[in-house]
């Protein structure tokens, strides 16, 4: 085990408090959710790349599991599916004035179990002007590969209302009470 997993083990204490979605925007840094549903603190990590003016920070997700042969506790990415092949981290980014790009963690029904990804996103132009908006939302899958579970998120709808914002936490809040 290398220093890195070493770090991120330290980050799963049984200690943790373990928020059950995102209301709103995710916090920079660690942030403990349930996203899997297995009553383990899950691991979302939001860093910022440092630019100018515009902003752009890197989201990654983790899902906590006991190892079967070791006992302890280990985190494995959870990667994003896509047309093209997988995704490891989110990207969204923003300016002074409008964010473009933004996500959103919540749960899809009271007895859906797993959070949802939503990624909302504006189409690019002035950053200072109204565009429309798109959500994309994606749903938790599981495959196993030897019995282990390998989490994913997936993409089951894309919604594009007809109102235009500049910034798409406004369109988070109106269009979807997030």
């Amino acid at each position: 085990m290398n220093r890195f997993h070493s770090v991120l083990l330290m980050v799963l204490a049984p200690w943790q408090i373990v928020i059950p979605q995102s209301k709103g925007p995710i916090e920079f840094g660690i942030t403990h959710l349930d996203i899997v549903a297995n009553g383990r603190a899950d691991v979302v990590v939001k860093a910022d790349v440092p630019r100018s003016a515009h902003s752009e920070f890197i989201y990654t997700f983790y899902f906590s599991e006991v190892d079967s042969l070791s006992g302890k506790s280990v985190l494995n990415l959870l990667r994003i599916k896509r047309d093209k092949g997988w995704d490891y981290y989110v990207t969204t980014r923003g300016g002074i004035e409008c964010i473009l790009k933004e996500i959103r963690l919540t749960k899809i029904s009271p007895d859906y179990k797993g959070l949802q990804l939503i990624i909302a996103e504006r189409g690019f132009g002035s950053y200072v002007e109204k565009r429309g908006v798109t959500f994309k939302f994606y749903r938790l899958s599981l495959d196993r590969v030897d019995g282990v579970p390998l989490y994913f998120f997936e993409e089951y709808k894309k919604v594009s209302p007809k109102r235009r914002y500049c910034d798409v936490n406004e369109a988070f809040k109106t269009e979807l009470g997030l």
